[in-house]
C-alpha cells in the first residue's frame, strides 16, 4: 500500500493541549461530508491554529491508498475517528486528484500494490 495525504477542512479548535486538538471533515468522492471526531494529527495550511483563528482552514491527514480505480481512490484514514463510522478508520473513496502522494511513493496500477 502507498502513503499519501489526503485534504481535510478544520472547522474548530476544541483544545490546547499541543499541538492543539481539532475537528473538521473530509469530503469524499461523492461529495459527502465525513466529520471527525477532535484529535491532534492534522497538518494544516497555517503556521498556528487556536481558538481565535478564523475558521475554515485547510489541512490534510495521513491515508493508506488501498486501490485506485477509474480516478478514485480507496483510502484508509490514518488517526482519524470519523463521527458517522462504526469503525475507528474506515476506508473512504476519494478523488485521486486530491491525494498528495510522499515522494518516496510510486504510482501503481490499481490491483498491483
Amino acid at each position: 500500500m502507498r502513503t499519501a495525504s489526503v485534504p481535510v477542512t478544520i472547522t474548530a479548535y476544541t483544545d490546547d493541549d499541543q499541538p492543539g486538538w481539532v475537528e473538521g471533515y473530509v469530503v469524499d468522492a461523492d461529495g459527502r461530508r465525513w466529520l471527525f471526531h477532535p484529535q491532534k494529527q492534522v497538518y494544516v495550511s497555517r503556521p498556528y491554529l487556536d481558538a481565535d483563528t478564523e475558521y475554515p482552514v485547510a489541512g490534510a491527514t495521513d491515508c493508506r491508498v488501498i486501490e485506485v480505480e477509474d480516478g478514485v481512490a480507496t483510502v484508509e484514514l490514518l488517526e482519524i475517528c470519523l463521527v458517522e463510522s462504526e469503525e475507528d478508520y474506515p476506508p473512504i473513496r476519494v478523488p485521486e486528484s486530491s491525494l498528495t502522494y510522499y515522494a518516496d511513493a510510486k504510482p501503481s496500477v490499481a490491483g498491483n500494490e
